[in-house]
């Protein structure tokens, strides 16, 4: 008889579970309890029933082991000897492999789910073990950002290895939902409610697992499926990301952000909440989207991962970030004016899609030639134009880019007035006029209209309402022969409202990041990263970013920073402290065990005191979006 695809995995786990390393590293109890649980899924694997008969044995064993595995990479460090805070720090590593490996156990498990009621009882544990994972939230959060910001080159082997094991906990977490429910079936609704409606915890499972298929594939020295001596990886993993990539890209659409509650509404012949308060509530949803993707980095890995899934994927990317940038929203919307928690969500989204916008820059080249191919290979999608339109006006393409993209389209015939009226607002947004070399292929196509065509061009001008360049598209109007495009009404701009206190000394450092400025949204029930940062004590949290530190180090002087976000700063500030601007390195910092302990239980007990229920992943799979 063939051997059960999880057995090589609880193997795996096996070995580390026997290690000193770990013993050291999670205390003897947990290691022994880890052991154990790899004893019974073994013999529940060697016990049969997967293959014709009831598979719900085995899947419960192998749950037990997966959420004995996340609990041992989620456990406070045991108490450490004074010399052995590195060694400690270092056989984290090979907690977080291990807990990747029972989770690939687990879902290797899955792979045998095909009657409906298998399926059910996968989906029960699967909605248990999203809440057993609740404890590495902020561990995979911290990992992920902080030392995958650093890049590969920048990281010394242990870190490198946790890094990658982290990545593997995304994977299995993301694969064992999808091969559960089939990857077509991961839907952007599934994944928000897996993640329990929070922002920053949905993008950075999906990070972890875009990022290993970017960075760590081309460096594994084994076929994908077989034990590389870290974590096991998955057979099917570039169908995960072909999945994942979809799932995040429509994050930010209606469905997702009203969730069940849209069904409910829509049988209702009154809905309770009137159609300002459910565009203000869209709107911070979409906020809380960039927000997210700011504190964790997710466009550095999202737009490169598009890229790789070629032009098919453009046009989502480009509703992606327009819905989460919000350009419209430059000028201050009617709905703000209904209230003042209305005008204080519009304010915040504007800020929070402004500080998106810097970073995208930086990927404008890789955005625009997506969308160029997209333009120039496929029939162009509805909304397509609008979409590309209103992004220039917060990422503008280069000129380079901007004519290959009006080429594309121009020629597979978007010579339509309503569609040239959309490539000349674009065009506007991105600062070019007629006479420029990158739009010579639009004036051409301009000046061959006939006259009505002219006239309605100008027309649909003032129907657009996304963002605009004004004055950059009176040149588009002399082209055509018309006057300048009469003005919008100015509109008054309200207060902003002032940050709240509770963003504390992360909001006063003049090294805060943008997005920790911005107010922060009121605690969702279930939310599983966003209150941490801001409900943590001030000495827990790294001045530098703000948010809650993973590795504590503490300079000479006495500053205390989060290791690798005082790597990235040093690396940007040529090899100064941040705060005093002496010269420091890292291995002047000595790291804080106990400082780290205090963090981690006050983790565990936030995540007690707010627990959240189960998420009901039956009905994220049979409902819309």
């Amino acid at each position: 008889m063939d051997q059960h695809p999880s057995v090589a995995a609880v193997q795996a786990v096996a070995r580390a579970a026997a290690s000193e390393e770990l013993s050291r590293a999670v205390g003897l109890e947990p290691a022994a309890a880890l052991r154990q649980r790899c004893e019974e899924a073994l013999a529940a694997l060697a016990g049969g029933g997967a293959h014709g008969g009831d598979p719900r044995p085995q899947l419960e064993a192998l749950y037990a082991l997966a959420k004995q595995g996340v609990g041992v990479a989620g456990s406070p460090p045991p108490a450490q000897e004074e010399n052995s805070a590195e060694s400690g720090w270092n056989s984290g590593a090979l907690a977080a492999e291990a807990a990747a490996n029972s989770l690939a156990a687990l879902a290797c498990g899955f792979d045998d789910c095909s009657s409906a009621g298998a399926t059910a009882a996968a989906l029960e544990l699967l909605e248990a073990l999203s809440l057993d994972l609740d404890r590495l939230a902020g561990c995979l959060f911290g990992g992920l950002c902080r030392l995958g910001a650093r890049g590969r080159k920048g990281l010394d082997p242990q870190e490198a290895r946790l890094l990658r094991a982290l990545q593997g906990i995304c994977v299995w977490t993301l694969a064992a939902l999808g091969r559960t429910v089939g990857y077509a079936r991961l839907s952007p609704r599934l994944l928000w409610e897996w993640a329990a409606g929070d922002a920053a915890w949905a993008l950075v499972l999906a990070k972890g697992a875009l990022a290993t298929t970017l960075e760590d594939l081309a460096d594994l020295q084994v076929p994908p499926g077989e034990d590389d001596g870290d974590f096991v990886v998955p057979a099917d993993i570039r169908d995960l990301q072909r999945a994942v990539l979809p799932a995040v890209l429509g994050l930010a659409a209606p469905a997702v952000a009203f969730g069940l509650e849209e069904e409910a509404l829509a049988a209702q012949d009154e809905r309770e909440a009137s159609i300002q308060q459910r565009t203000a509530r869209l709107v911070r949803h979409r906020a809380e989207l960039a927000v997210g993707a700011l504190s964790c980095g997710m466009q550095e890995v999202l737009v490169p991962a598009a890229a790789q899934a070629g032009p098919a994927s453009g046009p989502a990317l480009a509703s992606f970030l327009e819905c989460v940038l919000q350009p419209e929203l430059a000028e201050e919307p009617s709905w703000a004016s209904s209230s003042a928690a209305a005008a204080a969500v519009a304010a915040e989204a504007r800020r929070a899609g402004k500080a998106l916008a810097e970073r995208l820059r930086d990927l404008n080249q890789v955005i625009w030639r997506l969308l160029g191919e997209a333009a120039a290979s496929q029939p162009l999608p509805p909304g397509f134009l609008q979409d590309c339109a209103s992004l220039a006006e917060g990422v503008a393409p280069t000129f380079a880019e901007l004519r290959v993209f009006l080429e594309g389209c121009l020629a597979r015939g978007a010579h339509e007035p309503q569609q040239l009226s959309l490539l000349c607002i674009l065009a506007a947004n991105a600062g070019v006029e007629p006479e420029d070399s990158a739009a010579r292929a639009l004036a051409v196509a301009l000046g061959e209209l006939p006259a009505e065509a002219r006239q309605a061009v100008g027309q649909r001008w003032g129907r657009w309402r996304g963002a605009l360049h004004a004055p950059q598209l009176q040149p588009w109007a002399a082209a055509l022969g018309q006057g300048p495009p009469a003005p919008a009404a100015p509109k008054p701009a309200p207060a902003l409202p002032a940050s709240p206190p509770e963003l504390g000394a992360a909001a006063a450092s003049p090294l805060a990041p943008p997005w920790l400025l911005l107010p922060g949204p009121a605690a969702q029930p279930g939310c599983v990263l966003g209150p941490l940062a801001r409900e943590a004590p001030p000495e827990f949290c790294c001045p530098l970013d703000g948010q809650l530190m993973m590795d504590p180090v503490s300079t000479p002087d006495g500053h205390v920073f989060d290791r690798a976000a005082l790597a990235n700063a040093l690396d940007l500030g040529s090899g100064v402290c941040p705060f005093t601007g002496q010269a420091l390195s890292l291995e002047q910092c000595a790291r804080q065990p106990e400082l780290r302990k205090r963090i981690q239980v006050w983790v565990r007990g936030r995540r007690a005191e707010g627990a959240r229920g189960k998420p009901r992943l039956a009905s994220a799979v049979t409902g819309p979006g």
